[in-house]
């Protein structure tokens, strides 16, 4: 993240920007005394903010009485705000399910598959848009069931899956009890085979604790390609950092095999937050060029901002970012909507496998699309 900034400043274009770090409390109330703290500071002109808790009700109505620009570099939150007041990077939850029922059908040919939610209102629309999704391909939703994470309930789910022996077992819920999923699986024969497919959450550590080694083949879509090697970055993406440079040194280095980082979408979201306060410091057209951006992110909350000479406002800020239609970054050109939101939701199908001449597991990239 703190390259993006540097990049920003090696323009030599008005007031150098500053880069401020904030790490919120564990919990919803955390973040909102983070969001307050934020907006009574003067000199921060945008906001980059990493993780669901940020970008609850309450902080963002902080930021939004603030006349902050905001960035939300790691949420699939939904719903997300009506009014557009907010830059997302990532795709909903809605819609990464969706992309995950397209790299199932095209990519893993899969002809039958079952979806299982946990109960909750975001992991049951999750289920519904990856099945609506599945069947619109031509595929065959075997199953739909909800598994609350009860020890009663998993075993009457994993009995009714294997009366229909499916090839690949759909899951929204959280990381342990996704784990917990894949070893009840491997106990019946006609599961044994089913690959376990899921969203971000399952990136968390807490499902290669709960699964071991019994975790491989596991799948999951992650909206943020975080590359483990420079080659496969510039057959995506078109261009390549210098090995000497900060930006590979902040971004590969850090990023590497651990998507759980968001590191692309943070470098990103500094940059178009970097942007926008140039754009607020000297005018310039506001049309969307993708090369008047690459980005590049960090972690946590960010905010850029610039000495008292000749300080934008915040508000001339806010409005410059709004008016930033698309960017060329870390995952290639990306255009917003009406709605400040990707048009098109891209993703990165990471695949679990054991590391080499080891007893642990670690997540391997697959694919990056749509199209696969």
């Amino acid at each position: 993240m703190q390259a993006a900034v540097d990049d920003a400043n090696a323009l030599n274009e008005g007031a150098p920007l500053k880069l401020e770090v904030f790490n919120t409390a564990v919990g919803p109330d955390g973040a909102v005394v983070v969001a307050q703290r934020i907006a009574d500071d003067p000199a921060v002109l945008a906001v980059v903010v990493q993780g669901e808790e940020g970008v609850a009700k309450a902080p963002m109505a902080v930021f939004k009485q603030a006349h902050l620009a905001v960035i939300a570099a790691s949420s699939w939150a939904q719903p997300r705000p009506a009014e557009a007041y907010a830059t997302w990077l990532s795709p909903g939850l809605t819609e990464l399910a969706g992309t995950a029922a397209l790299f199932a059908k095209r990519e893993g040919h899969r002809q039958q598959i079952a979806v299982v939610d946990d109960g909750s209102a975001t992991s049951t629309a999750a289920v519904k848009a990856f099945a609506g999704r599945y069947r619109a391909l031509g595929g065959k939703v075997a199953i739909e069931a909800t598994w609350a994470g009860d020890e009663s309930g998993l075993s009457d789910t994993v009995k009714a899956l294997d009366v229909h022996w499916p090839q690949m077992v759909f899951y929204a819920g959280n990381a342990e009890s996704a784990g917990r999923l894949v070893l009840a699986m491997k106990g019946e024969k006609a599961l044994k085979n089913a690959d376990l497919f899921g969203l971000p959450p399952l990136f968390d550590s807490a499902f290669f604790e709960t699964t071991g080694l019994k975790g491989m083949r596991t799948r999951a879509v992650f909206p943020c390609p975080d590359y483990d090697g420079m080659g496969l970055l510039v057959r995506d993406l078109g261009f390549a950092f210098p090995r000497t440079s900060p930006q590979y040194r902040a971004y590969l280095h850090f990023a590497f095999r651990h998507p759980g980082r968001w590191t692309s979408m943070l470098y990103d979201g500094a940059a178009l937050a970097a942007r926008a306060v140039r754009i607020a410091q000297a005018p310039m057209p506001m049309s969307p060029s993708p090369e008047a951006a690459t980005g590049t992110a960090a972690v946590a909350a960010v905010n850029p901002s610039v000495s008292s000479a000749s300080a934008p406002t915040r508000e001339a800020v806010r409005v410059a970012l709004l008016n930033i239609g698309g960017y060329r970054g870390i995952r290639g050109d990306v255009k917003f909507n009406a709605a400040r939101e990707p048009t098109d939701a891209k993703a990165l199908v990471y695949f679990a496998l054991n590391r080499v001449n080891r007893k642990e597991m670690l997540w391997k990239q697959r694919a990056y699309g749509p199209p696969f």
